[in-house]
């Protein structure tokens, strides 16, 4: 079960790489909320942590160009491990994590808490469940990934 779990991260994570420059701030804080499904091993995986690291860099910047007008510098994302789920029925994948930046501006700390869920066919939905305000509305739920 799990070379099959891991294949399809590996799958995903190629398919969604993006070419930005991207920075992880040490101390990022965020939590994450209970999942439903097994949870994924990551304490021996070291690699595929290092994968849904690169996978929530990407969606922060992402969410970055959906969300913020002018940009914003020191993209993180911090990913919540220990609740990180695969659906046992569908495969999907549930990957908690909080997102953020500083604006390019004023400095301001923005940040979003949410889901990414993957589906075993690669597609990719946001699922937000807090944020620090400040966003045009709507703008997690129409950034495409």
């Amino acid at each position: 079960m799990m070379f099959k779990t891991k294949n399809l991260l590996v799958f995903f994570l190629l398919t969604s790489m993006s070419l930005y420059s991207q920075t992880r701030l040490p101390g990022a804080s965020g939590g994450g909320g209970g999942g439903e499904g097994s949870v994924v091993n990551l304490n021996k995986e070291v690699q595929l942590k290092k994968d849904i690291d690169d996978v929530g860099l990407t969606v922060a910047n992402r969410l970055m160009n959906c969300c913020s007008t002018w940009g914003g510098k020191n993209v993180y994302s911090q990913v919540d491990y220990s609740d990180v789920r695969q659906n046992t029925t569908t495969g999907a994948f549930t990957v908690p994590m909080v997102v953020g930046w500083y604006g390019s501006l004023t400095g301001t700390h923005y940040w979003i808490q949410g889901k990414l869920i993957i589906n075993s066919n690669g597609a990719k939905e946001w699922l937000k469940t807090n944020d620090s305000g400040g966003f045009k509305s709507g703008c997690s739920r129409d950034c495409s990934f």
